[in-house]
Parts: structure tokens; C-alpha cells; sequence
């Protein structure tokens, strides 16, 4: 296999999973990084382990079926930003000027009101974006569907 990421990783486990006692073969894994897991990594801001960022090839979300499967296959632990107490658990939108949320949105006020002041704003650059993030994530589900 080349390369540890996702694709190579995953495969070789597979290849390796599937082998019979009688139909044996060797998987090796070509890698450049000390690491498995390819664009999903973990670094530490200036080497400071108090400040990670995920690097993340995807985005953790309960539609990519094959990232929460493994999740559970390999009983990793699952945090999401609200059980942790980073996030409110009542914001469901929110505008990030680069340091700090400039606009936000709870869950039980999809008003007229705030989608005026939304669009009063941003123009449509919300519609836009959810439109895009619709079209981004329906793309993404027809990689489930049978051929």
C-alpha cells in the first residue's frame, strides 16, 4: 500500500481482515509521515500540547458513514464541541470574523427578525453558503449508494 492515510490504512486493514487461513499474503504500508492517518493529524501549536489543532481531512459529521464506523469498529471516544462545553448548546449558527463570533443564532429563533438582521449584514452570502454546503454534502452521500 502507499501511503497511511484514510485510503491506504483502511485498505490494508481490510486486505489484512479478510485473508483466510489457507490464502495467506504479506500487507506492507510505504508511508513518509512517522504517523498513520494521512491529512488527519493532530499538531501542536508552537509544540505546546495545551493548543492542538486538528489538521482533520473531514469533517466529523454522522454522515460520513465510513469515519463514524470506524469510530465505533475501533471504540475510539467521540467529543463533540458541545459536550465538551466549548460551544453553547443552544447557538446553531454562528458568524466567525477570525476572533470572535460576530453573529450568532439559538435554535428556537429562526425568526423573521434574525433572518433580517442576517441578511441586512451578509447580503446572501448565507443562502449562498447554505446552499453549497447542501450541495457539497449531497454530493458526498451518493459515495453510499450502490453503483
Amino acid at each position: 500500500m502507499l501511503g497511511a492515510g484514510s485510503a491506504g490504512a483502511s485498505a490494508a486493514y481490510y486486505l489484512d481482515s479478510f485473508q483466510s487461513s489457507c490464502n495467506r499474503f504479506n500487507v506492507t504500508i510505504y508511508e513518509r509521515n512517522n504517523y498513520v492517518g494521512g491529512r488527519s493529524t493532530t499538531v501542536n501549536v508552537y509544540h505546546d500540547p495545551m493548543q492542538p489543532v486538528e489538521l482533520g481531512a473531514s469533517i466529523f459529521v454522522k454522515v460520513n458513514h465510513n469515519l463514524v464506523n470506524a469510530a465505533e469498529q475501533f471504540a475510539l471516544p467521540i467529543n463533540s464541541m458541545r459536550s465538551t462545553g466549548k460551544i453553547d448548546k443552544a447557538e446553531v449558527l454562528g458568524v466567525w470574523d477570525g476572533q470572535q463570533f460576530v453573529f450568532t443564532q439559538s435554535d428556537n429563533t429562526n425568526s423573521y427578525w434574525n433572518l433580517a438582521k442576517l441578511f441586512w449584514k451578509y447580503g446572501l452570502s448565507p443562502l449562498r453558503t447554505q446552499n453549497l454546503m447542501k450541495k457539497t454534502v449531497g454530493s458526498f452521500l451518493k459515495m453510499y449508494e450502490a453503483p
